[in-house]
C-alpha cells in the first residue's frame, strides 16, 4: 500500500490493511499455549454449566466424567477455531460501527471473553444432552452444527452489545440543533427535574433548542445561582 500509493492513501487505508494480520498463522509455541489454556478454561466453565443444570460430573484435567460417559475436551474443542473468526468479525465490526471510540473498543476487546463463554456453553449443553440421550449426541452431525450455532450467537450477542451501548448514549445525547456542552450544562444547571426538554411539551423542547440554549451563550455568572429570571431571561413564565 505504502509502496504503490504512498503515505497519503496508506494513512487513510491503515485500518482495512491491518485487518490482514488476521490471515497470519500464529507461531506453534504459541499456538499450543493458547490451546491448551483454553481447553483449561473451556474445561472449567463447561462443567459449571453442567453443574447447574443438576447433572452430577467430575472434571480431572480435561476430561469430563459423566459417570456412565467420558467427554475429553479435546484441541478442536478448546475454542481457538472460534476466536480468531470472533476477533477477526469484531475488528471489522468496530470500524463500521458509528459511534464513540469507547464503544468501539468495549466491541473489540469483548470479542475474545464472548467467543471463550459461548464455547464453554457449547461444551456444557453437549455435556447435558450426553447424559440425557446418549453419546451420540456428542459425535457426526449434530456435534458439527451445534458449532455453527455457537458462532452466530456470537455474532448476535455483538450486535446486541451495539444495540444496547446505542440506547444508552441516546439517552444523554442533545436534542437536535443543540450544542452539546451548552446542552451539558443547561441539563446540570436545571437538574434532574429537566433531564428531557421535551417532556415538557413541544414548546419546551423548542425552548431548549433556540431560547434556552441562546440565552446559555450570553449567560455571564453573576455570583449568585439562585435568580433563574436574572440569568436566563428569555425564560417564561410557562417554563418556569
Amino acid at each position: 500500500m505504502l509502496v504503490v500509493f504512498g503515505w497519503g492513501q496508506g494513512l487513510r487505508h491503515q485500518l482495512p490493511v491491518l485487518h490482514l494480520v488476521f490471515m497470519l498463522p500464529l507461531p506453534q509455541f504459541l499456538y499450543w499455549k493458547m490451546t491448551v489454556f483454553l481447553q483449561g478454561v473451556s474445561s472449567e466453565v463447561g462443567v459449571w454449566f453442567v453443574s447447574i443444570a443438576g447433572v452430577p460430573v467430575f472434571l480431572d484435567g480435561n476430561i469430563i466424567d459423566l459417570g456412565v460417559y467420558k467427554l475429553q475436551v479435546a484441541e478442536a474443542c478448546s475454542g481457538l477455531r472460534y476466536l480468531f473468526p470472533i476477533l477477526s468479525f469484531s475488528y471489522l465490526f468496530s470500524i463500521l460501527y458509528r459511534g464513540p471510540l469507547w464503544h468501539k473498543a468495549i466491541l473489540l476487546l469483548s470479542a475474545a471473553p464472548i467467543a471463550v463463554l459461548m464455547n464453554s456453553f457449547r461444551i456444557g449443553v453437549i455435556g447435558i444432552l450426553v447424559d440425557s440421550y446418549g453419546i451420540e449426541q456428542a459425535e457426526g452431525f449434530l456435534h458439527f452444527f451445534e458449532g455453527w450455532i455457537i458462532f452466530l450467537a456470537c455474532i448476535g450477542i455483538l450486535f446486541l452489545m451495539a444495540v444496547v451501548l446505542q440506547q444508552l448514549s441516546s439517552r444523554h445525547a442533545a436534542p437536535a440543533g443543540c450544542d452539546r456542552r451548552r446542552f451539558r450544562r443547561f441539563r446540570a444547571y436545571r437538574g434532574p427535574a429537566f433531564r428531557n426538554p421535551g417532556e415538557h411539551g413541544n414548546g419546551g423542547g423548542r425552548g431548549c433548542g433556540h431560547r434556552l440554549l441562546g440565552s446559555l451563550s450570553d449567560h455571564r455568572p453573576a455570583g449568585r445561582r439562585g435568580d433563574q429570571a436574572a440569568e436566563f431571561p428569555a425564560l417564561s413564565e410557562g417554563d418556569r
